[in-house]
């Protein structure tokens, strides 16, 4: 039987990497939508290959997309902590 500290770390594992992908999937279709918009306003054409990445870029530098970013960043930052913190509380590793 697991103790309970891991199966604490396994479950707060599992919230925070469906979190951190809810919040990937939700920035990149953003980016689509943003994209698709801009190609309806040029020539009403579906958007070119580029131009998802052009606004992925631009949620990249706007000021207005700067909450998304520092959310993006702190997910990131508590996944790979409570990663390391799984390689301590583990003594050969998780896996």
């Amino acid at each position: 039987m697991m103790p309970l500290v891991q199966v604490i770390w396994l479950g707060a594992s599992a919230a925070f990497f469906a979190l951190w992908v809810w919040m990937l999937f939700r920035i990149l279709w953003q980016a689509a939508c943003d994209a698709r918009e801009t190609a309806e306003a040029r020539d009403g054409k579906w958007p070119s290959a580029i131009q998802p990445i052009t606004q992925f870029s631009a949620f990249l530098r706007t000021p207005a997309r700067q909450c998304s970013r520092w959310q993006l960043i702190a997910l990131t930052a508590a996944l790979l902590t409570l990663y390391l913190l799984g390689l301590a509380i583990w003594p050969t590793g998780p896996g």
